[in-house]
């Protein structure tokens, strides 16, 4: 008598169609999401932009949580900012390609020593040589899985990675120079027949994607530096710089680049930003450019370095 009081209890908190069974509150919303995902996946799967694999970025541990602020990855390790913000871009067998710059680097140029050990300390060629600017950092080597997407964007049209790449940059731009006083951010010019060729300005295009502050037609950082894409312009357009070496590279560039506002750069300080640092000629050819015209501090940042 007794069980059958329990068992008709039981059955009259039961809803029609339950069986006795309580959904949890929320559950047919989570339900929904999944079957969405695996059919959006099933339809639309993402394809690795260097091996062309299909993949599912939702399994990625590396993933952030949409609407999260990547600008709080600028505390993290490289190795760690580089997969969160590509999650979308590579597969996972790519992605563990990437190789970050870790320490001890060079205090001024940024290369990465062979030996693992000791502290951050000068290169013998920044000690040898006076460098025309102050420091230059990258968000990963110039190798693997980033070399490959640096290749797809600028000699494929993969300009769907100008938003990743600008990420990325804008996190280092954080990690590296947020408590350093810049003035103007300028990105390493085209020459006006590469741009024509090219079809676009893939350093100019990454920064645009940066979280810009817009007032009085400036474009500006939360900390107040501008956008500069028009002080620094490509006045001779050079042989590629690719498969010449350090002393050639130097001769190719030397006086490529022209200031069209001295009075703008005197006493300012600037960041210059481009894809790959290589030997440093391009780069250092700006610096003194821009130094000529009364820069009185020079940085770099780049994508990748080559070591």
């Amino acid at each position: 008598m007794i069980g059958k009081s329990v068992n008709m209890k039981s059955k009259s908190n039961a809803k029609p169609g339950n069986a006795g069974f309580r959904i949890v509150p929320g559950i047919w919303k989570k339900i929904g999401k999944r079957l969405a995902r695996v059919v959006s996946n099933g339809l639309f799967p993402e394809t690795c932009f260097t091996c062309n694999e299909f993949f599912d970025t939702e399994e990625y541990p590396g993933k952030t949580p949409a609407g999260a602020d990547l600008t709080d990855l600028a505390s993290e390790s490289a190795g760690h900012i580089f997969p969160t913000v590509m999650a979308r871009y590579l597969c996972h067998v790519c992605m563990a390609d990437f190789s970050p710059v870790t320490p001890p680097i060079c205090t001024q140029c940024g290369i990465q020593f062979k030996s693992r050990a000791g502290e951050d300390h000068l290169c013998g060629q920044c000690i040898s040589a006076e460098k025309p600017f102050i420091s230059a950092r990258a968000c990963g080597q110039h190798a693997g899985a980033l070399m490959k997407l640096i290749h797809a964007y600028k000699y494929s049209g993969n300009t769907a990675l100008g938003r990743p790449f600008g990420t990325l940059l804008h996190i280092h731009f954080l990690k590296h120079y947020a408590q350093t006083q810049i003035d103007f951010i300028i990105p390493v010019p085209l020459h006006k027949r590469k741009l024509r060729k090219r079809g676009f300005d893939q350093v100019a295009y990454m920064l645009y994607h940066w979280p810009w502050l817009k007032t009085g037609g400036q474009r500006r950082t939360d900390n107040g530096s501008v956008l500069a894409d028009k002080l620094l312009i490509r006045v001779k357009n050079t042989d590629t710089q690719t498969g010449l070496d350090r002393k050639k590279r130097a001769e190719n560039i030397k006086n490529a680049f022209a200031v069209t506002d001295t009075d703008k750069i005197r006493n300012s300080r600037i960041l210059l930003i481009d894809d790959v640092y290589t030997t440093g000629a391009t780069l250092e050819e700006c610096a003194l450019a821009l130094k000529r015209a009364g820069a009185s501090e020079v940085y770099f940042l780049t994508l990748a370095r080559a070591m």
